[in-house]
């Protein structure tokens, strides 16, 4: 079990919580005002700051086991929602939710989190603080690499040394927070922050934390798939980038054994395909599928339907680009001129949802306020500030990847054309986006359509998203005021306070619009009759597949193997 003092962290985490649902909005006084509407002399009027609602819960299934007398299968095809070009999370290409979540089943983290607050043992099976900046770990000494080397405290101080060589990969995004690793005994590691962190434990427990083993890298330290070699309860046995990615189980894992010998993931870009796949027995589980798809899946009884909503789909501008993307005038046009209803429908039909406000926070985020309005679509303000911007008629580019969220910026494309605005969409696949919307001063991107990473940390969302050197500030965002609020946020014990200065960066952000919130995906994961032990929380990374299982005794027979 973890000491008393570590579960003091998770015991503020829950206090802040409650103290959010007890009391709701602390920074009525700050209004939601743009900048003068085009021909006026005044500012638009005030929108009154109303008490924020109460944050909402995500969905948590828990992954059940499997009934006993169950026929359990071997194998299990998975197909990906995009694609998979390596399991790396030091570079720019190792991003994205199909490799969080592969990664997941390689790799284990100093601790494992299974909710918001949640958080369980790891390769830590007891860590404990006083002051929420040097943390003390305890470490298992029973683990062992999939290639058969012991793990130690050593192991732990080459992950962070790795994770600082390459500032554009999520794992330096993670890891940042760390000064140093103090090594006390083979098995035991204080690990001081740079400043106080009271949600440190999300930090430790992120997929991007994962532990890398160091001989593996000095064997081949060329192929970026050396991170792949993790301590987890599945070793890779096959790749091949951007077509699949076999994993089969370790039979020496130190933990609870995972019941399905083998898994395959997929890259499947084609969505009919993905259907007839599923259809014909040849898949048994899909992260995406096509609207129309997803429909039919809902009528066909030969599968599930798991219903949930991923992160949040940005319209993000580069906040340290050219004259157009940075004029203030040029966002709000953009702004006021997207009919977001359209866009969510077009991306994903009934499988989106348009934002229900203006806030880039994250449905599951500690402290979101509900109070920030979008913009209303309004294509005669819309035409006024772009004529007070520096916009000249040029070609904006807007890069993007997927299918939904290439049918969304196409959406946009027409829409910002019905004000004079011309939008060339770059289509890309995921690691080529990724690497060319990573944090870089001097960046030429203009525009991009993608998810954002928030979740149940308020700390980590803030300093992810929009802090100057983090990989995953992919709005380029590198502002004073802004970056001096998240630094008081991530050392600030007291929930009122902290609730203040996290409604005060949203408020900045919605009024600096780095980027707009464009629809939600409502996510529709189909399985055959007879696949569970899925374990899902409400954020798009955090499907975990340790469990998962697929018993035949379920399934029709046209669809076993």
């Amino acid at each position: 079990m973890k000491t008393l003092k570590a579960t003091l962290g998770i015991a503020l985490t829950l206090v802040m919580t409650l103290s959010l649902i007890a009391c709701g909005g602390t920074d009525n006084d700050v209004s939601t005002q743009e900048p003068a509407s085009p021909g006026t002399s005044e500012t638009a009027p005030p929108t009154t700051t109303t008490q924020a609602p109460a944050q909402q819960t995500p969905a948590n299934i828990e992954a059940e086991a499997p009934a006993e007398g169950s026929n359990l299968a071997d194998h299990i095809d998975i197909i990906c929602t995009g694609s998979v070009a390596v399991i790396n999370p030091t570079i720019p290409a190792g991003a994205g939710a199909d490799t969080a979540r592969i990664q997941d089943l390689l790799h284990d983290r100093l601790l494992e989190i299974r909710g918001p607050g949640d958080y369980r043992p790891g390769l830590a099976y007891e860590w404990e603080t006083d002051d929420f900046q040097t943390i003390r770990f305890y470490l298992r000494d029973d683990v062992y690499f999939h290639n058969g080397d012991h793990f130690t405290a050593d192991d732990v101080v080459f992950t962070l040394e790795t994770a600082r060589e390459n500032q554009t990969g999520t794992a330096f995004t993670r890891w940042r927070v760390v000064e140093t690793i103090n090594v006390v005994e083979p098995y035991i590691i204080d690990v001081v922050l740079h400043t106080a962190n009271y949600e440190y434990e999300f930090e430790f427990s992120h997929f991007a934390t994962a532990i890398f083993s160091q001989r593996a890298f000095n064997e081949n330290p060329e192929d970026p798939m050396w991170t792949s070699v993790g301590t987890g309860p599945y070793r890779v046995v096959d790749f091949s980038s951007n077509d699949f990615i076999k994993l089969e189980r370790n039979d020496d894992y130190w933990g609870e054994m995972p019941p399905t010998r083998s898994l395959t993931f997929w890259t499947i870009p084609e969505m009919t395909a993905r259907r007839v796949m599923l259809s014909n027995g040849e898949a048994q589980m899909a992260f995406q599928l096509s609207p129309e798809d997803a429909d039919a899946m809902l009528e066909n009884p030969d599968f599930n339907l798991i219903e949930d909503t991923g992160n949040i789909i940005v319209l993000a501008f580069n906040s340290q680009g050219d004259d157009v993307m940075t004029c203030p005038y040029f966002r709000l046009a953009v702004a006021h001129a997207l009919n977001l209803e359209e866009v969510a429908l077009v991306a994903n039909g009934n499988w989106a949802m348009a934002p229900p406000d203006g806030n880039m926070w994250g449905m599951v985020t500690p402290y979101r306020r509900s109070d920030l309005p979008a913009r209303e679509y309004d294509l005669t303000l819309a035409r006024g500030y772009l004529e007070q911007s520096v916009y000249n008629g040029g070609k904006i580019e807007l890069s993007t990847e997927g299918a939904a969220n290439v049918r969304a910026a196409e959406m946009i494309q027409l829409q910002l054309g019905a004000i004079g605005i011309d939008i060339d969409v770059d289509v890309l696949d995921t690691a080529s986006l990724s690497d060319k919307i990573q944090y870089n001063p001097d960046s030429t991107r203009q525009m991009w359509v993608y998810a954002i990473g928030v979740g149940p940390s308020a700390i980590a969302t803030a300093v992810g998203q929009w802090y100057p050197g983090s990989g995953t500030n992919r709005f380029n965002v590198n502002d004073d005021d802004l970056t001096g609020m998240i630094d008081q946020l991530s050392v600030e014990g007291d929930p009122a306070a902290a609730q203040e200065l996290a409604y005060k960066i949203q408020k900045w952000l919605w009024d600096e619009i780095p980027g707009i919130p464009a629809y939600y995906i409502k996510a529709g994961i189909p399985v055959v009759q007879g696949v569970g032990g899925l374990h899902l929380w409400g954020d798009g990374h955090r499907y975990s597949l340790r469990g998962i299982y697929w018993d035949l005794n379920q399934t029709p027979a046209h669809l076993q193997p």
